[in-house]
């Protein structure tokens, strides 16, 4: 019966957060809107009037961001949930060590977000993307290779420790990316994707080992991660950079001369 108190503790932890929005909910709504200067007027982009209207480059950033959000959530979603059976069915680790190296692997997630992101201020997001897209990789090949269960084990550590950081560096470079009036409708979009991933991605891992065993987890989330770098590759080769954005489109039916 101890083991509920875990739900307990989570249920009050999130009904308190619940209660202090919606207490301070009106308070940001009637904050004041930030002035907006004759630089910003200036160089504002045209009014969005759907996500579908944009043609170009910005059309294909769109599928591409939402492509990768929903491949990361799904690697990390399908590793957390799979990495028990995978690691005692295939690798043969007992229950206490597999339950440890799943919570190690949330941990260490929780520990990079928090020391991964003094460190993007400090060298840049874009720096620290590629560095994370490059570690997911790394530690799912750790995963997938065949070997002790030690280098499985290694292995979910660095995959935790470098997807920690990509979700909300991502959020946060999309202006840079689609434009500041395409950012909000972007970020939706993304944070649909990154559900969709998270609900059918593990559900194909589960298939997966239904029928190939348990340790096909490794080979799979090591596709998925060389999809995701292959997606976020091709993302800052259409954006220039995470901090460049695409010049936005002019007005229908205005002439774009001064």
């Amino acid at each position: 019966m101890r083991w509920r108190w875990a739900y307990v503790i989570i249920a009050a932890v999130q009904m308190t957060l619940a209660c202090a929005f919606l207490r301070n909910g009106r308070r940001w709504a009637a904050r004041p809107d930030v002035p907006v200067t004759a630089a910003v007027r200036r160089h504002a982009s045209a009014p969005v009037s759907g996500l579908g209207g944009p043609a170009g480059p910005r059309r294909y950033v769109l599928a591409l961001s939402a492509a990768v959000f929903a491949i990361h959530i799904g690697i990390e979603s399908g590793t957390g949930l799979w990495a028990y059976v995978f690691l005692t069915t295939g690798r043969g680790l007992p229950p206490e060590t597999a339950g440890l190296a799943v919570s190690g692997f949330w941990a260490s997630m929780f520990i990079g977000r928090v020391i991964l992101g003094p460190i993007a201020e400090r060298v840049g997001a874009a720096h620290v993307l590629s560095c994370a897209v490059g570690g997911i990789g790394g530690g799912a090949a750790m995963i997938a290779l065949p070997g002790p269960a030690v280098l499985a084990l290694a292995g979910m550590l660095v995959l935790g420790l470098a997807a920690a950081p990509i979700f909300p560096l991502l959020t946060l470079t999309t202006a840079g990316r689609v434009g500041h009036d395409y950012a909000d409708k972007t970020i939706g979009l993304q944070v649909a994707a990154s559900k969709i991933g998270a609900a059918v991605l593990p559900a194909g891992m589960g298939l997966l080992i239904q029928h190939l065993g348990a340790t096909a987890l490794g080979p799979a989330v090591l596709a998925l991660a060389l999809v995701m770098a292959t997606g976020y590759g091709l993302l800052v080769r259409l954006t220039a950079s995470a901090e460049t954005p695409i010049p936005p489109e002019p007005r229908p039916g205005r002439s774009t001369e001064s």
